[in-house]
């Protein structure tokens, strides 16, 4: 009902929109509804006509917009209206806005299949985001590292998608987002089941399900058993799995009144085939699984029925059945090879994904063989019956055969474009750090004649500088300094305002974009021209010894090339 009172107000307001009075009250409607109702919001901003808005409104908009085809999870298709969006932000905007806007550029190349850069801009939107802040974005903060963890995922590397997923859960439980913190905390399993810790699997599932009860979440809290189960079944304590398994098929809400897994989760059948396979009663384990190769390939994985029908068969002595389930076997791991190959790689990374697929593969095969040696005889009858079928189907393996050489080809021809790729890539980098280092060497032969500049007229400079020292504005800082108080945002802007007016030159230096400084460091630079003590900065910024040492090392790195902040003072008096 508020969703379509606010929509009904928006088209009311947007009559007047032609001198744009109304476009702020449009603008802060839709960005209310984002969080909640982003369809909506998107419809309001619609109904904006963006061209009579000023500037500052329009990077709002399409910031506003792009946050609200996020959540509305609409793909994103090209990159230039964000580019001028960082672009803008990374100048003007808050370090909540600078960092919502480097987390949604990430968005858009993670849409186009660009996952390089756009954990390059998830990386710019930590380091915008101001954690020391009352006000800081922890929530998208969350978001970001969530995304990272998802990227890492993909590229193979647990050991960084589990620090960044941890990191997702700290800032979560810090935006009070407890839904999502429990959530994020549960993913944990994952990471760590893949770096083989099985006891760090459980002891999460354990922990994430105490907490969904503590928090009301009492679905969630048996829901959050697979990754559990299927440790236990590994390490065959199928007692402590049953356990998990009767709390997950009761309370998860995943089963229907007669305690079939509903359509969504009809998946989970495997996990009762296992068990029951476990336990030796076949009968039971046979009829689990077939339930799961009724399911479409689409949403089911078919690799543990299949694998657990060739077991069974094998237990019975039944070499026809395990010869059927073993070409199947090997048809589906054929299938996932070619369905990949095809795909073109969309993805740089999917090259490392399907040969790491294809070695678990192999190495399951392995596995099946190794199990099926006991049983001697079988064998030699498996191995016989295999190349009766091999006669049988040579026809129709030929053309496979064709199809997967074809497939294989494309894959080294893939595998030669990635190599050449990281080469331009690399060669890349290179030239921008010659380009770099060329612009550096041009500010500092600029600066070398701004001092020679400032030389031919140093009574004036001197006299600036004396004057803006006996402004109204720096003698109420160095109170603040001495008494511990934090300026207010006016006192920073009433600051900023009259160094403009006496040092602009020196300003205009620190402010290049070549410099990359960040706003609290050229608050430092001002504080440090103007004769302000380290002990005086510290109070006024509220940040430790040490911070403000890292940040004196990083400015004297970033505007002279120097190590540590040893000659920081005497280098910025003398620019």
């Amino acid at each position: 009902m508020k969703a379509f009172f606010i929509i009904a107000l928006s088209s009311i307001l947007v009559i007047g929109c032609s001198r744009n009075p109304k476009a702020e009250a449009l603008l802060n409607s839709a960005e209310e509804l984002t969080g909640q109702n982003p369809d909506s919001a998107l419809r309001i901003l619609d109904s904006v006509d963006v061209e009579n808005l000023t500037r500052k409104q329009q990077m709002r908009y399409y910031l506003v917009h792009a946050s609200a085809q996020n959540k509305a999870y609409i793909p994103f298709t090209s990159d230039s209206i964000m580019k001028e969006v960082v672009e803008y932000y990374d100048s003007h905007g808050t370090p909540n806005e600078q960092m919502l806007a480097n987390y949604l550029m990430g968005r858009t190349y993670a849409d186009m299949d660009n996952p390089m850069v756009a954990l390059e801009y998830f990386h710019n939107a930590i380091e915008r985001a101001d954690t020391m802040s009352n006000d800081c974005d922890y929530k998208t903060l969350s978001r970001i590292y969530g995304q990272t963890a998802d990227l890492f995922h993909m590229q193979l590397l647990p050991e960084y998608e589990l620090r960044d997923e941890k990191l997702a859960v700290k800032y979560a439980w810090k935006a009070k987002d407890t839904l999502s913190a429990l959530i994020l905390y549960e993913h944990l399993a994952g990471p760590y089941d893949r770096m083989n810790m099985k006891d760090s699997v459980i002891s999460v599932s354990k922990n994430v399900s105490k907490l969904y009860r503590q928090y009301g979440y009492k679905e969630e809290a048996s829901s959050c058993w697979p990754s559990a189960i299927y440790v236990y079944m590994e390490q065959k304590k199928y007692a402590e799995a049953k356990l998990l398994i009767d709390d997950m098929v009761k309370n998860s809400g995943w089963t229907d009144k007669n305690g079939d897994f509903t359509e969504k989760h009809k998946g989970c059948y495997d996990i009762m085939g296992l068990y029951y396979e476990g336990i030796n009663k076949l009968d039971s384990a046979e009829y689990f699984y077939r339930k799961v190769l009724s399911i479409p390939l689409k949403v089911s994985n078919h690799e543990i029925p299949i694998k657990g029908l060739m077991a069974i068969y094998a237990k019975r002595n039944n070499a026809d059945s395990v010869a059927k389930y073993a070409r199947m076997y090997c048809e589906y791991n054929d299938s996932s090879y070619m369905l990949l190959s095809t795909d073109k790689v969309r993805r740089m990374q999917a090259i490392y994904d399907y040969s790491h697929n294809q070695q678990i593969a192999a190495q399951k095969t392995v596995e099946a063989e190794y199990y099926k040696i006991w049983i001697s005889g079988l064998i030699v009858f498996i191995l016989l019956a295999t190349y009766i079928i091999y006669k049988v189907y040579t026809k129709q393996r030929k053309k496979k055969n064709n199809m997967l050489r074809k497939s294989r080809e494309e894959y080294n021809k893939t595998l030669q474009q990635y190599n050449k790729a990281k080469k331009e890539y690399a060669q890349l980098q290179n030239n921008y750090k010659e380009y770099k280092e060329a612009k550096h060497n041009e500010v500092k032969k600029l600066q070398q004649t701004l001092s020679i500049l400032n030389g031919t007229d140093n009574t004036r400079n001197i006299s600036n500088e004396e004057c803006i020292t006996e402004t109204a504005i720096v003698k109420t800082l160095r109170q603040y300094a001495t008494l511990g108080k934090l300026p207010s945002n006016a006192d920073w802007k009433e600051f900023y305002e009259i160094a403009n007016k006496f040092i602009p030159d020196f300003i205009k230096v620190i402010s290049l974009d070549e410099y990359g400084l960040a706003p609290r460091e050229i608050e430092i630079c001002l504080l440090i021209r103007l004769n302000f003590q380290t002990s005086e900065i510290r109070n006024l910024l509220d940040i430790s010894s040490q911070h403000i040492t890292n940040i004196r090392s990083s400015i004297n790195r970033k505007l002279f090339n120097g190590k540590g902040a040893k000659d920081l003072n005497h280098n910025i008096k003398t620019m």
